[in-house]
């Protein structure tokens, strides 16, 4: 009962944080469109992709940690003999 509690507490956190990552790059990318001003748009589009700089950065780290986790994993299993 507590690892279903706890696995649907971290979906719900997870998705929270998903949604937000896409609302602020929705809204930059909005306002890239809105401009008109030359500068701005550049600015803008900078801005973006520090984002999504920051993003994949998050996302590679998050891979690593798995394979990692993966090679750290018995691939036979212990047996104790009597």
């Amino acid at each position: 009962m507590k690892k279903i509690y706890i696995f649907t507490v971290l979906f719900v956190l997870y998705s929270c944080t998903l949604c937000a990552k896409e609302i602020k790059l929705d809204n930059i990318l909005e306002q890239i469109q809105n401009t008109t001003n030359k500068k701005e748009k550049v600015a803008l589009l900078n801005q973006l992709k520090h984002e999504l700089i920051k993003i994949n950065q998050k996302s590679r780290e998050e891979s690593n940690a798995i394979f990692k986790a993966r090679q750290k994993r018995p691939t036979k299993l212990f047996k104790m003999e009597q």
